[in-house]
């Protein structure tokens, strides 16, 4: 049986006005990036288009969302993830539309995205109900701002019981998601910005047990999931916060440290567990009223009101659900 199922769907015919709409939108977003960076990384951008061209990859069956090599923001980041070399950054772009083709990405998401939404079936409910990622608001560039609260949640207990596939395509699924709201808003304000901030929970608040068991047991899923995000999602984060950090958490971040690209360590900022002494850096990239009380103060009730609460996934919940 397939891990995600695609749910039968009704095609419909070829919609000549959406895809010259597509074409438009495509020539608008060449021109907002080449008006928007040097001239230097303009021709090597240009270098790399030629070299997409001449292989043909922006006819790829796997070239699309964020893989979509006709996009100027996507040429961009490639191009910028590889030192702006155009040869490495097409070698980099052809590897990740094939892992696209070849892991059938746009139908786990789309069976993913269905299954979801519906929230009926067993995998759906637990994730709907362990659940300790959400989206705040959006930032000042009006993107989405998503925070993890692996201090609550128990991602081995969720691997262990609906499967590591589904919790990296839930994962894919958001990030494609806000890499199409990044393009949508640089063709709506013409402004290019298309990485974005996340936001890390990793207080030890004693509301939910376990916190060393269930940090030690998160490094295999992440792990696992890095190696597809840093590889064929580059550039795609501009700030990472790693909030109330416990002393714990050192040794952790050792693990995991080897497997964190040198550029991505450079966007890392660990912040320990007072806020008012990391406060002001959130509102500056954020607006006050998306950043929740929990994050504002170091008042326990607010930790008791905290959402998502995540929680610990106990053997056996998936079955338990069905």
């Amino acid at each position: 049986m397939p891990i995600l199922t695609k749910p039968k769907v009704l095609i419909p015919p070829l919609d000549l006005t959406k895809t010259v709409a597509t074409s438009n939108a495509i020539s608008k977003d060449w021109q907002l990036v080449e008006a928007a960076i040097d001239g230097g990384e303009l021709s090597k951008l240009h270098e790399l288009e030629q070299l997409v061209l001449s292989a043909g990859l922006e006819s790829h069956p796997g070239c699309c969302g964020a893989h979509d090599a006709r996009r100027a923001p996507t040429l961009l980041r490639f191009l910028r993830a590889r030192n702006k070399s155009p040869k490495h950054a097409f070698g980099l772009l052809a590897e990740a539309v094939a892992w696209r083709q070849e892991f059938k990405l746009d139908e786990k998401i789309a069976a993913w995205r269905h299954e979801w939404s519906m929230g009926t079936s067993p995998r759906a409910r637990v994730l709907h109900k362990y659940n300790f990622m959400v989206q705040l608001g959006v930032d000042r560039e009006g993107l989405p701002v998503y925070v993890q609260r692996c201090s609550q949640g128990d991602p081995g207990g969720l691997a262990r019981e609906i499967g590591q596939e589904v919790m990296l395509v839930h994962h894919l699924m958001i990030l494609e998601d806000n890499f199409e709201k990044a393009w949508q808003m640089m063709l709506k304000t013409g402004k290019v910005q298309f990485s974005f901030i996340e936001l890390i929970d990793l207080g030890d608040y004693n509301l939910v047990p376990q916190w060393k068991r269930r940090a030690w047991a998160s490094v295999p899923v992440y792990k696992n999931m890095a190696k597809i995000f840093d590889r064929y999602y580059p550039e795609r984060v501009r700030i990472i916060f790693f909030l109330r950090t416990p002393s714990a958490f050192s040794v952790l971040w050792r693990l995991v440290l080897p497997i964190v690209p040198t550029d991505t360590r450079r966007k890392i900022k660990m912040r320990g567990s007072v806020s008012q002494k990391w406060l002001f850096e959130l509102r500056e990239h954020m607006r006050p009223e998306i950043i929740p009380e929990w994050l504002q103060t170091e008042s326990i009730e607010a930790y008791r009101r905290a959402q998502p609460w995540g929680g610990i996934v106990p053997v056996g919940a998936l079955q338990n659900m069905k």
